[in-house]
């Protein structure tokens, strides 16, 4: 997770494959620095507020395998998987990381929330494209990712 000082009583909120490094080079000055989840607290406490930005789960689910299986030549942070389909498994299962973990469990301290698409950001080109696609137990994974089809739901545009 990824805290940025945005501006004085702003603060942007970001988990992993969700452009925290478009994010961070469009906001970059010497100010901006990541926060830990208990800098953000108190903070809040003197009236800061949270802006986390959303990425549409299934999008993030599968940059997450792709960008592991093929710009980090498999090497997940945890285990190892075959194909997509295994990896979709092994996440149904339990098996549990911040890259693919559901957004809303890690943006729990935000104000409010942004829809990545939404965002006017300089394109970053990614090192890997979709090779595959999330096409399997596809109502299952809208399940899991539920509550952050809500939080893209309630973002400002």
């Amino acid at each position: 997770m990824m805290y940025e000082i945005h501006s004085i009583g702003r603060i942007i909120a970001t988990s992993p494959k969700v452009a925290s490094t478009a994010i961070g080079n469009f906001y970059k000055t010497v100010n901006i620095k990541s926060l830990s989840v208990a800098a953000v607290v108190e903070l809040k406490k003197s009236n800061w507020k949270v802006t986390g930005i959303v990425r549409d789960p299934i999008d993030r689910f599968e940059s997450a395998y792709n960008f592991f299986q093929y710009g980090q030549c498999g090497n997940f942070p945890v285990g190892r998987f075959e194909n997509i389909n295994s990896f979709t498994d092994a996440v149904l299962a339990g098996v549990s990381d911040d890259h693919w973990d559901a957004q809303s469990g890690l943006l729990t301290v935000c104000d409010n929330y942004a829809d990545l698409e939404t965002l006017e950001l300089p394109l970053v080109e990614n090192t890997v494209v979709h090779r595959e696609a999330a096409d399997y137990r596809c109502d299952e994974l809208m399940e899991f990712y539920k509550q952050d089809y809500k939080l893209r739901g309630s973002a400002w545009r």
